[in-house]
């Protein structure tokens, strides 16, 4: 009895210790620096060739983006960070959330699943 006691108990106590622990914030994650290189993510809230094009410009303002391509039909957007630039994704998304704002009707540009392709 004594030995199902002391596994109850180490069980718990790690379960307990796994719930406990700290998980990784998403503002670090935007607040990152992003490295040179090529980059792909999604956008869901391409719907027409205005979101398309706002976004575009959009990126396109920031000195250290170039080569942006949107692709309306899969809802993605594909860009290059310059060497050196010290762009942050949090800098970013809140330029595209401002240019949803601006195109309206409930639009949402975060960038999501961003993913370093090169």
């Amino acid at each position: 009895m004594k030995s199902i006691t002391k596994a109850v108990m180490v069980t718990m106590l790690g379960i307990s210790v796994s719930f406990a622990a700290p998980k990784p914030k998403a503002k670090a994650i935007s607040e990152a620096v992003l490295a040179p290189g090529a980059y792909s993510a999604q956008v869901k809230g391409i719907v027409c060739g205005g979101c398309g094009q706002l976004i575009q410009q959009t990126l396109e303002k920031f000195n250290g983006i170039e080569k942006v391509a949107v692709n309306q039909d899969e809802k993605t957007v594909n860009f290059q960070v310059r060497k050196g630039s010290k762009l942050k994704l949090s800098e970013i998304q809140k330029a595209l959330q401002a240019s949803a704002g601006k195109m309206g009707m409930g639009a949402d540009y975060t960038l999501q699943n961003l993913k370093k392709v090169g």
